[in-house]
């Protein structure tokens, strides 16, 4: 027992066992694949059945409630239904009969009835009687299976209304054949039908299920005669088999408007092959999985005795050089703190200017503030200058009262208070404290564009905006809100400096691919810069020297970047530079 476990032993023992170990786990992964797609074939088989059985039966009825809409229109029809008269019936609708015989060959009889439900005249001239239907009583058309002593029928009665009463009706007998051919056709799929012995009556020699006995089938003979229902003895399966061949199974259950239980049809899909691969690859699995024991087997020992004897090569190498080793890792350490303290030295050196930028940056934006402040106070300032000359004026040609003066006086308090509200506004701005919410970027946009619109407004810069939906994400509103004032007073200097006739400035807020995203687009004739993310890097402007420091657009790249963990993209497209923000 000790020869056996070798240091050769106790490697090859865990390599085999890793390749047999792997083979089997990619035996067992294509298994479940197999698997799963015959599961999803089997799931779109069920729901590919109800699709087409409600087809088949919708198609039908709306096919001859409007044949029989049609025939009970007729004047004549109507008289002959008041009279209780066949003979004018037979003689009017005998073409049509034909026609409808020929259009559906599974139509058994047309019958007519009149305002008591009595029989009046069948085409096919055999005793019939009926049940008063609520529904054809009310003017509505209706449609349902039908069984009696050994006759089991798809019935639509359409009724005939003259002057707002009922009439008479008129009724379709369609045998149910019609829709086990029409799933034949339409799906591929074999159908049987089997009927409540209960009410249809026993036939002989037939399978049965519980109580339900096979009344029809699309199934070749020998499968109808054969064991192949015998799974189905507890009146529900998902699958049979016969022999070696196995079959996915859907029941339709046909109940009336008295809760009885009717029929049911069967629906077989075959999965055969299917069953056939997944044991085929169990097969494989263990066939390929022998083999690779064998090879890395052969292949360990054969790698063992080379690494062997290169082991005790190497080791007289690696005695001869320890000492040459030991000095070279002192040598290693040195350059390694010396390198250390290099790296520190120059991430601060990198942490100061970020720094100074950001510094540059605030002092950049506070700029932009007041010049955005001065906008906003443009307007009302003239207002209340006015007031002050119109006080003026009106004190001077004696005509002040104390009615035009409180008047003077409360548009003055409401500009004041405007101008009061304009400062509070950009304060706050500035003042957010940087907490991470769930916030709505629609938001962000809109408080940027109102510390800017005055300025935008006085320049004449259009700016249209496209929200198709709210989108929200994670994370520091005040940031965003910054950055998408960087990209709009950007916008908004380059309109500017190029004398752009009919500046506009587009913007889009909308959803694509699981992602958030706002577009801004100008008309001021793109970016020249090559490559063009070039205007990403610090100190990098269009814009002339007394315009612009060059940091607004490095900032906000990182701002979207880094703080809000998604990504800004620039490009030039038609007349305009385009710049998208993409958040998660």
């Amino acid at each position: 027992m000790e020869n056996f476990f070798t240091p050769k032993a106790k490697t090859m023992i865990p390599v085999v066992s890793f390749f047999v170990l792997f083979f089997i786990i990619l035996g067992l992964l294509r298994y479940e694949e197999v698997k799963k797609t015959l599961a999803k074939d089997e799931n779109n088989f069920s729901y590919q059945i109800v699709n087409a059985y409600q087809q088949s039966t919708d198609t039908t009825f709306k096919f001859f409630t409007h044949r029989g809409v049609s025939c009970m229109n007729s004047m004549a029809i109507k008289e002959a239904l008041k009279q209780r008269n066949g003979a004018p019936i037979r003689k009017i609708l005998q073409s049509s009969w034909d026609e409808l015989q020929i259009e559906n060959p599974y139509l058994e009889d047309m019958r007519f009835y009149d305002a008591e439900f009595l029989p009046i005249m069948s085409f096919e001239n055999i005793p019939f009687k009926s049940k008063i239907i609520e529904e054809v009583v009310k003017g509505e058309s209706y449609a349902s299976f039908t069984m009696h002593a050994q006759e089991f029928t798809y019935n639509i009665f359409v009724p005939s209304i003259c002057d707002g009463k009922f009439i008479g009706m008129v009724e379709f007998i369609i045998d149910v054949d019609y829709f086990l051919d029409y799933m034949k056709q339409t799906l591929g799929v074999q159908t049987t039908l089997f009927v409540n012995t209960d009410i249809y009556g026993m036939r002989p020699k037939l399978p049965m299920i519980c109580n339900f006995q096979l009344l029809s089938s699309t199934l070749p003979v020998s499968l109808q005669s054969s064991d192949i229902f015998k799974d189905l003895s507890a009146c529900a399966a998902d699958t049979l088999t016969l022999d070696d061949r196995t079959f996915a199974a859907h029941i339709f259950y046909i109940i009336n408007k008295e809760a009885q239980n009717l029929a049911r049809f069967v629906f077989l899909y075959e999965t055969t092959e299917h069953k056939k691969e997944l044991i085929y690859w169990i097969k494989k699995t263990f066939v390929i999985s022998f083999i690779f024991i064998l090879l890395s087997a052969f292949v360990v020992n054969f790698g063992f005795n080379i690494l062997t004897k290169k082991l005790h090569i190497a080791n007289k190498k690696l005695q001869c050089s320890e000492n040459n080793l030991l000095l070279i890792n002192k040598n290693l350490e040195a350059r390694v703190d010396s390198e250390i303290q290099n790296r520190l030295l120059k991430e601060e050196e990198a942490m100061e200017k970020e720094r100074i930028m950001i510094h540059q940056d605030k002092l950049a934006s506070m700029g932009e503030m007041i010049g955005n402040i001065a906008h906003q106070w443009r307007q009302p300032l003239t207002e209340l200058g006015s007031l002050f000359i119109r006080l003026e004026v009106c004190f001077e040609q004696n005509v002040l009262d104390s009615k035009e003066l409180k008047n003077i006086v409360q548009k003055s308090e409401k500009l004041i208070s405007h101008m009061s509200q304009t400062i509070d506004d950009f304060r706050n701005f500035f003042s957010t404290k940087d907490i991470a919410t769930h916030y709505a970027v629609n938001e962000a946009f809109h408080k940027a564009f109102y510390l800017i619109s005055a300025a935008l407004k006085n320049h004449h810069i259009e700016v249209t905006l496209e929200e198709k939906e709210i989108l929200f994400v994670q994370g520091v509103q005040s940031e965003l809100t910054q950055a998408i004032l960087n990209i709009l007073s950007n916008a908004k200097d380059v309109l500017i400096e190029r004398h752009i006739k009919n500046p506009r400035i587009q913007v889009s807020i909308f959803q694509a691919e699981g992602k958030n995203i706002l577009k801004f687009k100008d008309n001021a004739g793109g970016i020249t810069y090559e490559p063009i993310t070039k205007i990403f890097e610090p100190y990098v402007t269009s814009k002339h020297a007394s315009s612009g420091t060059g940091i607004g657009l490095y900032m906000t790249k990182n701002i979207i970047e880094k703080n809000q963990k998604g990504t800004l993209v620039v490009y030039n497209e038609d007349d305009g530079a385009v710049f998208e923000i993409i958040l998660s």
